[in-house]
């Protein structure tokens, strides 16, 4: 309705400065933006324009209620958080977590002992894995390669029992 009501308030003025009358410009120029056909267009805009003003409104609160929706339902299908039996804050409760693991019964510490075992002779085992070329070296490459074998069995037998 502005649109229309400022089209509609164009006057034009006379040399003089007396009072102008309302001259409609589509009877002065036919082909001028005011004319009545333009005036419908602008209405017509206008109209189109608040359509799809309310639309967007309407959409984006439904895309705030089904997302609200889905965030009910993904947080109702979690089950409750389990708080951790020795949670870490800092250096110092690291170290006491650390500190109780050591302390755990005889069969853990054999299996950490061994599991460290088994990280150090992989670790030896990538680094020799081909074998040298002078002759010199190849009997250390060999002697070193059967300790490691026997290492790897003495650990993988110790795991069995």
């Amino acid at each position: 309705m502005k649109l229309q009501n400022m089209t509609q308030n164009i006057h034009f003025g006379g040399a003089s400065g007396g009072a102008t009358s309302p001259v409609t410009p589509s009877a002065t120029f036919p082909g001028f933006p005011g004319s009545q056909q333009h005036q419908n267009e602008l209405v017509m805009l206008d109209r189109e324009y608040r359509h799809t003003l309310d639309d967007l409104k309407w959409a984006e609160g439904r895309i705030r209620e089904l997302e609200s929706q889905l965030s009910t339902h993904l947080i109702g299908s979690m089950g409750p958080m389990d708080v951790p039996d020795d949670p870490v804050c800092g250096l110092y409760s690291l170290k006491a977590n650390n500190d109780k693991r050591r302390k755990g019964s005889p069969d853990e510490l054999e299996l950490q002992k061994m599991l460290k075992e088994s990280e150090q002779l992989l670790t030896e085992s990538t680094s020799n894995l081909l074998e040298p070329i002078e002759e010199r070296r190849r009997a250390e490459f060999r002697e070193k390669a059967e300790r490691i074998n026997e290492n790897i069995e003495s650990v993988s037998g110790r795991m069995v029992l």
